[in-house]
């Protein structure tokens, strides 16, 4: 029996322009588990008036103008990774899962903490006003990102957070991932003029960090938001059969009903992250760790901190659905010892 842990990571099906690596190999073992998976996919049909497959087959819902089609797009992104983790689990034991942002989404859902429709149909509609606006930022193209990382430097992550505090207040830390690493969001030029100052006080950074990207405005204004999360607590949650990791509130027990899980969801989805603080959750597990995302995101999600902070196995979710019979996934927890 395996011990697995999930990380459901944030939906970026419209960024990468397709919902899978492999859509024909991974469907294929998807739609052998057609009656395990029925629930899950016939709502799915039920609510969009088409096959959820047959979306991730030949996508139609990727254009990026449109606010409507992308979220339902997300949704369509995250059946996916629900189905696939539906069928992993019948072949293993998971103990736990975490997320990243509207991963999160599928995170409760696999634990059981929330259904998934509820989680469409009361949390992700409830999030609506702030998705316009963050739609809204993402057109007009008013912010930029980048990871700031050197991996030689112990006391880079706490010197750049001082400068930033200091010299840069314009800036924005989205994601905290010390010591050796921090996503930060804000106008170019400011940007421009952080990453500078962060290039010539650690040289080393300047090979390791990443591009200047397009933003959007998530996890950087949760505070707007408060009818939102009011809304987030109006839903239904239950017991979670599993742990599920958080960077806010630490981890909610498997068994225990959440004091406010609306609270954990909203501030998982929307607060400043901190990916330090979920890989400390994680490292706590045995057993490999499946990441449902792209390639890309994946590696944008341990960035700074990898497999090696977590001393086991990142298996991508299409490897480990194709390869269920592999050494790694059929280990035993006191391997991970």
């Amino acid at each position: 029996m395996t011990y697995q842990g999930y990380f459901f990571n944030y939906a970026s099906c419209v960024e990468e322009g397709r919902y899978c690596q492999s859509p024909r190999t991974t469907l294929r073992e998807l739609r052998a588990h057609a009656g395990l998976l029925q629930p899950l996919t016939g709502w799915y049909e039920d609510t969009y008036r088409r096959s959820v497959f047959e979306e991730v087959a030949k996508p139609r819902l990727l254009d990026p103008s449109d606010l409507a089609n992308i979220r339902t797009a997300r949704i369509t992104q995250l059946v996916l990774f629900l189905c696939a983790a539906m069928v992993l689990r019948q072949h293993g034991s998971p103990t736990h899962v975490a997320g990243y942002s509207l991963g999160y989404g599928a995170a409760f859902a696999l634990s059981g903490a929330l259904t998934f429709p509820t989680f469409v149909h009361d949390v992700f509609s409830a999030n609506f006003p702030y998705a316009e606006d963050n739609h809204a930022a993402l057109l007009e193209d008013r912010l930029r990102s980048c990871i700031l990382y050197d991996p030689t430097e112990s006391a880079f992550s706490c010197t750049v957070a001082g400068a930033i505090r200091h010299h840069f207040p314009e800036v924005v830390i989205k994601d905290e991932r010390p010591p050796y690493c921090m996503q930060v969001v804000a106008p170019e030029r400011v940007l421009g003029a952080l990453r500078a100052w962060v290039f010539r006080s650690f040289p080393a950074s300047a090979s390791h960090s990443t591009r200047i990207i397009r933003s959007d405005a998530a996890h950087l204004y949760p505070d707007r938001y408060a009818a939102v999360k009011a809304a987030f607590r109006q839903a239904a949650y239950g017991k979670p059969s599993l742990d599920i990791v958080t960077h806010q509130h630490g981890v909610l027990r498997q068994g225990q009903l959440p004091e406010d899980g609306g609270g954990v969801l909203f501030d998982a989805v929307q607060a400043p992250l901190s990916m330090r603080r979920v890989v400390d959750g994680l490292v706590a597990y045995r057993g490999p760790l499946i990441m449902f995302g792209s390639a890309r995101t994946a590696d944008f999600v341990f960035f700074g901190l990898g497999s090696k902070a977590l001393n086991r196995p990142v298996l991508d979710w299409e490897q480990a659905l194709l390869q269920r019979d592999t050494p790694i996934l059929m280990a035993s927890p006191a391997d991970w010892r």
